[in-house]
């Protein structure tokens, strides 16, 4: 071992990557510091090597490791991948290194994939959630130990469905277009109409973001024909903040809903206590490993970083399964092509030796089906393992608010249980039901919105949203959806034309509640108005608390 990498030896080798030290520098002066999540990371590897090597999975058969650290740096993995390549292009070597687990962040991740690959390298992630790698044209031997950031967009529009919100709208950050845009694609397949669809876009400057946030809220709450805004946010810290901030100062965020994915919520802000509004939040279910607790908090004498790391307020990282998960990927894969190819004989055969990256990759690898340590059966899906979802809400609790557990998403579905709204269920839809006896006028190519119109005395509707007369002796039913007997003898109302009744001011819905807030936030709008543009807009006369 030496300052930058760790090896192991064994009959084979599993590769590492982690960003276990990182510099921070200020003028011209530079410090090193090490990265808490990076240094569990690795230490995970160094536990499942040694707990594999201790259970002896194979028969005269030790797996060893040679572990880089990539000091958060594209550049410094870029090297490491080349002493990989290096490794399988050196005779006796060839057979050793059976592939590589890392990296972290997806866009290195990308680069060392494309690199490995030339040297017919596979490669498992636990951390790379990019839907950019899903492309097997592109990254042909490339596999993840948990699913894309694409994944939530799913579970975003079967929550939507759950709750019959047919009209939202979609925030997104700059750099989370590609998620954002799957959501939508999602959504609209499912009959889900996109209100408003803004874009945060990428800026230092705090007072451009405020500003920018204002605007938005400001959009989303005047886009015409929403009864309630739920938004389905795929955003930075930074903006999420920021547009609560916005729907406090502006009075409005009672009347918004937010669906968010953050990876621990409740660490993304400290507003939170304070916020008005209503937010769900879907994270990954944290599947902690409890024999890597006790393993990490010992000092190992295999880390010469180990000294380094700080075990005060120690949490387990959420990637410390998946890591844990890639090495037995590798390790339980390289069993099976054992059997099929050594016929269980202890050690390692010439077959097995001479078996090549493509053929170990697409025959063992991608097959592999194991249970992990916490009893969950893993195998891949595509070129990802899929996770169970836990789905949190902000409620109030004995006066204070917090993020409570309202129900998950697996692999049999979404499961809501227990849910709190303030005032009942948000209604997200673009237009209400019509009245008895009343169709639907749609706009073109518009499925959400529509305007009811009456149908004539005599007349039903139909189930193609058509008015249809009764014949002689027949009137309609109560239901006005077919026809009875009766001494209707087929004439016609008085006006000559539908009455049409506009859905978005709705004079059947009697709720004064809902119409007196419905008058507060439209005074709050014409005073946000006025303050974004007052050139335009004159001061209104309305008043509101």
């Amino acid at each position: 071992m030496n300052a930058l990498n760790i090896e192991i030896n064994g009959d084979v080798t599993i590769g590492g990557i982690f960003p276990v030290n990182r510099k921070e520098c200020v003028a011209n002066e530079c410090v090193t510091k090490v990265n808490d999540y990076g240094m569990q990371r690795l230490e995970a590897m160094l536990f499942a090597i040694e707990k594999i090597n201790r259970d002896q999975l194979i028969p005269g058969v030790t797996f060893g490791a040679k572990i880089f650290d990539s000091q958060t740096d594209h550049k410094m993995a870029i090297t490491n991948s080349l002493e990989f390549a290096a490794m399988k292009s050196t005779g006796e070597e060839t057979s050793k290194l059976i592939g590589v687990v890392g990296a972290s962040l997806s866009p290195v991740t990308m680069k060392v994939a494309k690199l490995l690959q030339l040297f017919s390298i596979p490669m498992i992630s636990y951390a790379s959630t990019s839907p950019a790698l899903e492309d097997r044209t592109r990254y042909e031997l490339f596999l993840r130990t948990l699913p894309s950031d694409g994944f939530p967009a799913t579970i975003m529009t079967e929550i939507a469905k759950h709750y019959n919100w047919t009209y939202v709208s979609v925030v997104f950050s700059e750099s989370l277009m590609p998620i954002s845009s799957k959501f939508v694609a999602e959504s609209r397949r499912s009959g889900i109409c996109i209100a408003a669809h803004e874009k945060m876009s990428n800026s230092n400057e705090n007072p451009f973001i405020a500003k920018q946030c204002e605007t938005i809220i400001f959009r989303l709450m005047t886009k015409g024909g929403a009864r309630g805004m739920t938004v389905f946010a795929f955003l930075t810290e930074q903006h999420f903040n920021c547009l609560l901030k916005a729907s406090e100062d502006l009075n409005v965020s009672k009347s918004l809903t937010w669906i968010v994915v953050f990876k621990n919520v409740s660490d993304v802000t400290s507003n939170f206590n304070y916020y008005k509004g209503q937010i769900i939040d879907i994270e990954f279910t944290r599947e902690d490993v409890k024999e890597f607790d006790k393993y990490f908090l010992q000092n190992n004498s295999k880390n010469p970083w180990s000294q380094l790391k700080s075990t005060k307020n120690y949490s387990q990282d959420l990637k410390v399964n998946n890591v844990i998960n890639s090495v037995y990927a590798f390790a339980n894969a390289y069993k099976n092509a054992w059997k099929s190819k050594c016929n269980n004989k202890p050690g390692t055969c010439e077959q097995l030796k001479t078996m090549t990256g493509e053929q170990f990759f697409y025959e063992f690898i991608t097959k592999v089906n194991f249970t992990d340590l916490n009893g969950n059966n893993v195998y891949f899906d595509g070129n990802e393992v899929r996770k169970d979802y836990t789905i949190n809400q902000l409620q109030k609790i004995n006066g204070f608010n917090s993020f409570k557990r309202i129900g998950m998403f697996s692999k049999n579905g979404l499961l809501i249980e227990s849910d709190k709204w303030i005032n009942g269920v948000p209604k997200s839809v673009c237009s209400m039901p019509c009245a008895k006896g009343a169709i639907k006028l749609f706009s073109a190519g518009d499925t959400c919105c529509w305007v009811c119109v009456k149908c004539k005395t005599g007349e039903y509707v139909n189930d193609h949203n058509q008015c249809v007369a009764c014949g002689l002796g027949y009137k309609p039913n109560h239901e006005r959806n077919g026809c009875e007997k009766g001494n209707h003898n087929g004439e016609q109302s008085e006006s000559t034309t539908s009455e049409i009744a506009v859905t978005k001011v709705d004079t059947d819905y009697k709720d004064e509640n809902c119409v007196t807030e419905m008058r507060k936030v439209k005074c709050r709008m014409s005073h946000l108005e006025h303050n974004l543009l007052p050139l335009k807009y004159e001061f209104p006369s309305c008043k509101y608390d």
